[in-house]
């Protein structure tokens, strides 16, 4: 009996030492200009997936890390669609204009999708300007 009960504490050390993890990939990437390759420095690119959405804040050399849960946890596996809100620096109280193009700002118009899958690391983007600038 003895045995059984620490075959079934190592078991379950062993369980959870490499644990059940949230099944959440990590995904990194880069937001950049489609003409010049310059970053987009300020921001959020936005994965949906029904009713589940997750999200990275665009840092100013145009990198984002994903977060669905937590703000680096990544997002679980599957078929995503995409958004990205791209925004001018502003001073507090000032207006944010988009300097993207407003077709990306909405997963329906954006055209961009993504497939998780486990090899999944980086999801870089290439984005037109805002016309209306």
């Amino acid at each position: 009996m003895q045995k059984i009960l620490i075959t079934i504490t190592l078991f379950l050390s062993l369980f959870l030492i490499i644990g059940c993890g949230n099944g959440h990939i990590p995904l990194r990437g880069n937001v950049t200009f489609s003409d010049d390759s310059s970053p987009v420095t300020k921001g959020t690119v936005l994965f949906v997936q029904g009713e589940f959405q997750a999200s990275g804040d665009i840092q100013p050399d145009g990198s984002y890390v994903v977060g669905s849960y937590t703000s680096k946890d990544g997002l679980p596996l599957g078929m995503y669609e995409v958004s990205v809100i791209g925004v001018t620096d502003t001073l507090p109280g000032e207006t944010l204009h988009s300097i993207i193009d407003p077709k990306y700002e909405t997963v329906s118009t954006s055209g961009l999708t993504i497939n998780v899958d486990s090899s999944t690391k980086n999801y870089d983007l290439k984005l037109d300007r805002n016309p209306k600038k």
